[in-house]
C-alpha cells in the first residue's frame, strides 16, 4: 500500500489473507477451498478491525468479528456467497462433516473473497492518518 507505513499487525494480516487468497485460486478440493476462503475472510475481517486501532476477539467466528466491525462504523459490501457460510470450514472440516460445497460454488466464492479483499484494502487505505 502507498502512503505512510502500515500497522505491523494489519500488514501481517493481510498478507495471510492474500496467501489464503492464492491458495483458493488453486484447482483444489473444494472442502480446501472452503477453508482457505473462510481463513481469508477471517483475517480481512480482522485486518479491518486492527486498522481501526481495536483489538479484535481471537475467534474463527465470522458473525462476531462482523458485529465488531458494525460496532466501528464498518459495513461490508454485498457478495456473491454469503460469508457466513463459510464458517463451518474454519475448524471443524478438519474434524467433522460440513456442508458440502458444490463445484459451482468456486466462482462465487472466488469473487466473494475478491470483493471483501478489494474492500478491506480500500477502507485501510482511507483510514490511514494523512501526512
Amino acid at each position: 500500500m502507498k502512503g505512510l507505513a502500515m500497522d505491523p499487525q494489519v500488514e501481517q494480516l493481510l498478507s495471510a489473507a492474500e496467501d489464503d487468497w492464492a491458495t483458493i485460486q488453486l484447482a483444489v478440493p473444494v472442502r480446501v477451498l472452503g477453508f482457505h476462503a473462510q481463513q481469508a475472510v477471517e483475517k480481512l475481517l480482522k485486518a479491518l478491525i486492527a486498522s481501526h486501532g481495536s483489538t479484535f476477539a481471537w475467534t474463527h467466528e465470522l458473525e462476531s468479528l462482523e458485529v465488531e466491525l458494525t460496532a466501528l462504523g464498518e459495513t461490508l459490501p454485498g457478495v456473491p456467497f454469503p460469508l457466513l457460510s463459510l464458517q463451518p470450514y474454519a475448524v471443524a472440516f478438519r474434524y467433522a462433516a460440513v456442508p458440502v460445497l458444490l463445484a459451482s460454488d468456486r466462482d462465487d466464492i472466488r469473487q466473494t473473497v475478491d470483493v471483501i479483499l478489494a474492500h478491506v484494502r480500500g477502507r485501510i487505505e482511507a483510514l490511514k492518518p494523512k501526512p
